[in-house]
């Protein structure tokens, strides 16, 4: 199974945050900003800039123009030394980040390799979600351009945030509710090719379906992006947040480059890398 488009029906409204899109390696940010917004119904910005219009999916609030991003999830996370160019490669680091969130609070669920993690996962995800709770998981993926499908597994190339929406129940999707401010009805989906234990996430502003037992066997709670360090080169117009995210054996990888425009990861991973699981996030 891949992570693929959601291809079944949705009906009601999408709230306006859960559609922006990432902007840069700030998939870890926009996964807590999705999370903050279910849990709330408040908008936090993961990134400066491209932000318009928000004022018409609020309820009687007015925010200032200038006002809406005085301090973002990216900007709290360089302040603690979590990130170079907005990458995120910690559970832990993401859990002090949503510590930084008012009226919300994130711990880490952890298991060992074997052959029932994935299952574990997926009731681990199904209870917590059942509770109110949203899971983000931080999982290997790779891209295959020929047949255009994201691809959840140990040992793919790149390393991605998530934040889990709904999960299979008895054919049926099990998924949070979101407190947003508009009069617009909530977002509801039904499912005519759901397979047992898929989960529902929020990616690149859209819903995408995963199995779930895969999902768990591809999670990660850190990254070694320092003894292969990635490296990350601005593009774009000054003032976007564009990069280019390079590897050891990419084209174009330097080492040790010194440039302004040039980030190299340098947070080391806290915790096993073979160890698998996610943060799950909650209102206090």
């Amino acid at each position: 199974m891949t992570l693929r488009a959601y291809s079944g029906t949705k009906t009601g409204y999408v709230p306006w945050a859960l559609t922006q899109n990432q902007r840069g390696p700030t998939c870890a940010m926009t996964a807590i900003s999705v999370a903050y917004r279910i849990l709330t119904g408040w908008t936090i910005f993961p990134t400066k800039g491209h932000f318009r219009n928000f004022e018409s999916q609020l309820f009687n609030i007015t925010i200032e123009k200038g006002q809406e991003n005085a301090y973002v999830l990216r900007k709290a996370a360089k302040d603690l030394d979590h990130t170079q160019a907005g990458e995120i490669v910690n559970a832990d680091s993401l859990v002090e980040l949503v510590g930084l969130c008012e009226d919300v609070a994130a711990e880490v669920v952890s298991f060992k390799p074997s052959m029932t993690v994935g299952q574990d996962f997926v009731e681990s995800i199904r209870t917590d979600i059942g509770k109110g709770l949203v899971p983000i998981v931080l999982f290997h993926v790779g891209f295959t351009s020929t047949q255009g499908h994201y691809l959840p597994e140990r040992g793919q190339k790149y390393r991605h945030w998530i934040a889990v929406f709904g999960v299979e129940e008895k054919r049926k999707w099990l998924q949070l509710d979101i407190k947003h401010l508009s009069v617009q009805p909530a977002l509801r989906f039904t499912a005519q090719d759901m397979k047992a234990d898929d989960m529902l996430v929020w990616n690149w502003g859209n819903p995408f379906i995963v199995g779930g037992d895969e999902l768990g066997g591809s999670s990660a709670l850190s990254i070694d992006w320092v003894t292969e360090p990635r490296m990350w080169e601005k593009s774009g117009k000054p003032g976007t947040l564009a990069w280019l995210e390079r590897g050891p054996g990419d084209k174009d990888y330097q080492p040790d480059l010194e440039q302004s425009n040039v980030r190299y990861t340098v947070e080391k991973p806290t915790r096993d890398l073979d160890l698998r699981g996610y943060v799950r996030i909650g209102a206090k």
